[in-house]
């Protein structure tokens, strides 16, 4: 910051953000968690990056709004209700089409129309 007097520059104060005391070590923790560690932070990328580079995180992500974070984790959280879902369905069918098919109770030619049917249905949901 620049102080002035009378539209004249009279001084330079100088202010950095700190690190809290326990910051380096709760990031260590993290890190033996085998953890990636990242700092979201609605300020700006030069004072991140600083911070990020004292406590030797290397992904910095700076947003205007931090309500981003709630968001990305119910994508998250949606995501792995489909993953879930899919593997489910997918063990749910081989379970039973695999046995099925090996005891020659099904045509080869349904067999694979079924087991194409089961690709589609997992990459439309």
């Amino acid at each position: 910051m620049i102080l002035a007097a009378d539209g004249k520059s009279v001084g330079l104060i100088a202010a950095m953000d700190t690190l809290k005391e326990s910051a380096a070590e709760a990031v260590e923790q993290l890190k033996r968690l085998k953890l990636e560690v990242a700092i979201l932070t609605g300020d700006n990328e030069r004072t991140a990056r600083a911070i990020a580079d004292q406590l030797g995180i290397t992904q910095v992500l700076t947003r205007d709004d931090l309500r981003d974070v709630a968001l990305g984790i119910e994508l998250s959280k949606r995501t792995m209700r489909k993953i879930d879902t899919n593997l489910l369905g997918a063990f749910a069918y081989n379970s039973i089409m695999i046995p099925v098919a090996a005891a020659g109770l099904l045509n080869p030619l349904y067999a694979t129309g079924a087991m194409a049917i089961s690709s589609l249905t997992v990459v439309s949901n």
